[in-house]
């Protein structure tokens, strides 16, 4: 909590123009802190007297939060304004998508922009990977208490692993604007476990991870597969609308499967609709941009529309 982009990040949250937030400060150090930076808003620090691991720490401010809604915001990151009210938005309030995540901006450390991340949500896809930037996420407080708790066992990962347990509980709602900022180069934390890149650090992680979560994501990878197989049966066959229909059902479980995206564009190409062809095989081609037979197909793709355009 001593760090001076603590500041900063409180800031941000204030930047968020709405007087109903509560603020929560986790001192995760275990050492005695000044008064916590005041921005604007209600803020409480939530003391220990021990070092927290980041799990730790995260479950210490989710037993504590009082709020329906709930969101994590490192010391050394920040939220654009309006990005709490983008995530209220992103669903009618109707309890169906309990778990909200936008868009994330990477900047180093001198504020550049490296990259948006901005991946669309499947079970699938998120059993691959953390698609879900940490500050990116709102969810309902029910979660919580139904029995969503960051694994202590992970000092890596912990907030995939909520994800994980959150989304099976719930609809998922996305939003494509960038309001989350993640710099990426400011990893001062005393909650820091070292670079996440450190493939020997991440490795029991991982597979504790694998453990909990490896049958469900292998279930669905061998479904996926069965459905890709179909699609690519009926095209053989020139059945084209039912090559679609089981394209589509792969891309249903995993938007970014490029077999799928690949049958789906020529089953969309035979029946005539370049301009969806395009799109399909352009997608394919983003996700595989090594397949020469993606780039080819979307080539005779973009052809064909060009000569329908005239």
């Amino acid at each position: 909590m001593g760090r001076p982009t603590l500041l900063r990040a409180l800031d941000a949250i204030a930047g968020q123009g709405r007087d109903d937030l509560e603020v929560l400060v986790v001192t995760a150090s275990g050492s005695r802190h000044g008064p916590v930076p005041r921005a604007g808003g209600a803020i409480r620090a939530i003391e220990s007297s021990r070092p927290l691991t980041r799990p730790q720490a995260a479950n210490a401010g989710l037993d504590a939060a009082r709020g329906d809604w709930i969101a994590f915001l490192d010391d050394d990151d920040e939220w654009l304004p309006g990005h709490l009210e983008g995530l209220l938005r992103a669903a009618p309030d109707d309890g169906h998508a309990r778990l909200r995540y936008c868009a994330s901006r990477l900047l180093d450390a001198a504020g550049q922009l490296k990259r948006i991340y901005s991946a669309p949500y499947s079970r699938f896809a998120l059993l691959l990977s953390n698609v879900m930037s940490s500050n990116a996420v709102l969810f309902h407080a029910s979660l919580r208490d139904e029995g969503c708790r960051f694994d202590e066992a992970l000092d890596l990962l912990e907030d995939w692993d909520f994800w994980l347990q959150a989304s099976a509980r719930t609809e998922v709602a996305r939003v494509t604007e960038a309001t989350a900022v993640v710099w990426s180069d400011s990893g001062t934390s005393g909650t820091a476990a070292g670079d996440p890149a450190d493939v020997a650090r991440m490795r029991p992680f991982m597979e504790r991870l694998d453990a909990k979560w490896g049958a469900e994501r292998r279930t669905l990878q061998l479904e996926i597969a069965n459905r890709v197989e179909q699609a690519n049966a009926d095209l053989r066959a020139g059945r084209f609308a039912q090559c679609e229909d089981s394209a589509r059902e792969a891309l249903a479980l995993w938007p970014g499967s490029a077999p799928a995206l690949n049958a789906l564009g020529i089953a969309l190409y035979k029946q005539g609709r370049f301009e969806a062809a395009v799109n399909a095989l352009a997608s394919a081609l983003a996700h595989e941009p090594e397949s020469q037979a993606a780039r080819a197909n979307l080539e005779r793709a973009r052809a064909a529309a060009a000569a329908t355009r005239g």
